[in-house]
């Protein structure tokens, strides 16, 4: 069974329950607020079986993809994201350097910004020699923003890139009427290692990849503190590493595919006027199959007049790709791969991963919420009937 299946139908157990104990618990007194009360609890529940596969949390890596086996190129979107804490809660001199500031720094760039094509270079040697990918960047486009606040105990750096790069050569092989397109799936652990420099007019030059070379240009009298530190080591982890998108085989992401994808969405494929089935695939979500998704954090200290304590913290990761046709993951020499088909198979329905159709998902959902609006209606005509004999 879909885990989103039983989450709900678990959820409605407890709604059940909740509303069976109203009548079997004759001891407490029963009020119009107290019922009042349940039926906002009831309603809240309702909504949240409908809200909770959308809620969209804060992760470390984030990647959204269209892929079209029929167009030439891709741009897939890359969103690192990293906090960091210096806590200087007895004050001290990093206190004094911090506290109070607020700096923001936000810079737009493109392939004729210096130091992009180097980016470009270095990824494209990534994915060939360390991922085994064919494809290849000819173009990019970054976002890089830091916002550093000074309270007063601690001070906070929020660091994020947007990396969407173009990418060509994905498709080692096209469909045909009888074999699938095969489609490279490594690119998705792109990464680069090291400093990462982005020349600006206005910033200077700017480390994009290591927090730790924001700090070494923005706050040089911070990093003198710092340097030669574990803080130093901890700060210089490479912000820019969709490794762990790679490392979860995509035989465990969700999948999904829709045979009705309209029109509209033909272009973002590479069709012209066309409807087409489009499957995604999606990782990241906390289920029962693969746990709760907990973030990560790190913890380092350096010391100098005082001891400061600095904490690195991310959340888990997410991706969702899409692609044309009726995807499934393929492995050749160890390697693993989309495999799309043009055509559903016969006599399928819309599934996600494990076979579950989502219209029984729903199914549940409903047929549980409706069970509960019947014992609340019944448990109301109760109370009311032994009021009425008081």
């Amino acid at each position: 069974m879909n885990e989103s299946a039983i989450i709900t139908f678990a959820i409605n157990v407890i709604v059940l329950k909740l509303l069976l104990l109203k009548e079997r618990t004759r001891f407490i007194t029963i009020t119009k607020i107290s019922a009042f009360v349940l039926r906002i609890f009831f309603a809240a529940t309702l909504v949240g079986l409908l809200v909770i596969g959308s809620v969209s949390p804060i992760w470390a890596v984030q990647l959204d993809a269209k892929i079209g086996t029929h167009a030439q190129t891709a741009q897939p979107t890359f969103k690192f994201l990293r906090t960091v804490f210096i806590e200087y809660p007895d004050g001290g001199q990093v206190a004094d350097l911090l506290k109070g500031k607020e700096v923001t720094v936000s810079i737009d760039a493109d392939s004729n910004t210096p130091g992009v094509s180097d980016l470009i270079a270095q990824l494209n040697s990534n994915l060939a020699r360390d991922l085994q990918s064919t494809v290849q960047i000819t173009d990019m486009k970054i976002n890089y923003r830091t916002h550093l606040q000074g309270r007063d105990d601690s001070a906070s750096i929020d660091f994020r890139v947007i990396m969407t790069p173009t990418i060509k050569n994905y498709v080692l092989r096209p469909a045909t009427d009888t074999s699938a397109a095969i489609v490279d799936a490594h690119w998705r652990g792109l990464f680069a290692k090291g400093p990462v420099i982005l020349k600006t007019q206005e910033y200077g030059d700017i480390d994009i990849n290591q927090p730790i070379g924001y700090i070494k240009t923005q706050f040089p009298e911070l990093y003198s503190k710092m340097a030669g530190t574990k803080a130093e080591t901890m700060l210089g982890r490479d912000l820019i590493d969709a490794g762990a998108v790679l490392a979860q085989p995509l035989s465990t992401w969700h999948h999904l595919f829709d045979p009705s994808g309209t029109i509209s969405q033909s272009s973002q494929f590479g069709y012209s006027g066309e409807k087409l089935v489009i499957t995604s695939f999606t990782m990241g979500e906390s289920s029962l199959r693969e746990g709760i998704q907990k973030e990560t954090e790190q913890v380092a200290d350096f010391t100098t007049d005082k001891k400061y304590v600095v904490r690195a913290v991310e959340s888990s990761n997410s991706a969702n790709i899409q692609l044309d046709g009726f995807v499934t993951e393929t492995s050749i020499d160890n390697i693993e791969y989309f495999g799309s088909s043009p055509k559903v198979p016969e006599n399928t329905g819309t599934t996600s991963t494990g076979g579950f159709p989502v219209g029984v998902i729903y199914g549940m959902a409903g047929a549980g919420a409706a069970v509960a609006v019947i014992v609340l209606f019944v448990s109301d005509r109760k109370l009311k009937k032994q009021q009425q004999q008081r």
